[in-house]
């Protein structure tokens, strides 16, 4: 006996499951190959995608993109509809912070997505770290680094702290009389300031 598959197409318009990317990942996108030489495949549009002529391309378009595959053999035609989602993050810079000693800052940024899933390394110190913006006093310098998730984009951003010590001063003695004046202009041992 000769067996062979028989692909029936009806031209309709179908929808396949939508797909969600971050912008630079790909996917795989449309139906598997059913085996049959008859039937050609055309997507359209053809632009972020691997093979246009294929039933299962790898796709990797810039933005949000609803793909169209026309199916065709020697009688009939069908299309099926696909999007893919293309999911972005902000590009934040990392932040540098200076702190005097015993100084609390709150380690947050405008543009970071409210609805983000934050994870913070180290947690040392940090009033939450659950939080995208946690309080956190150091007593000396530190790099705190957020990786933050938002759907299928993952991000990282530094926070680098800075801590300026006090100044440490050395004053002469002086011998003063009632009512006298006399001008203070003493660097402190680090050279940066003078009084």
């Amino acid at each position: 006996s000769i067996t062979r598959q028989v692909v029936v197409l009806d031209n309709a318009v179908d929808s396949l499951a939508q797909v969600v990317i971050c912008l630079g990942d790909q996917t795989p996108i449309g139906i598997p190959p059913n085996g049959d030489p008859t039937v050609t495949y055309a997507w359209t549009p053809s632009a972020g995608l691997s093979d246009s002529a294929i039933s299962n391309p790898i796709a990797s378009p810039s933005s949000t993109q609803v793909y169209s595959l026309v199916l065709t053999n020697s009688a009939c035609s069908d299309t099926l509809q696909q999007v893919v989602v293309v999911e972005t993050l902000p590009n934040i810079q990392d932040t540098t912070l200076l702190l005097c000693p015993g100084q609390t800052v709150v380690l947050q940024h405008p543009d970071l997505p409210g609805n983000a899933s934050p994870s913070w390394s180290p947690t040392a110190g940090l009033s939450d770290s659950t939080s995208l913006s946690p309080s956190v006093t150091p007593t000396s310098d530190q790099t705190y680094t957020l990786i933050f998730e938002l759907g299928t984009c993952r991000d990282t951003l530094d926070y680098i702290l800075q801590v300026d010590p006090s100044p440490i001063i050395d004053l002469p003695e002086l011998a003063l009389c009632p009512g006298d004046t006399i001008a203070l202009n003493q660097a402190d041992t680090t050279g940066r300031t003078n009084f």
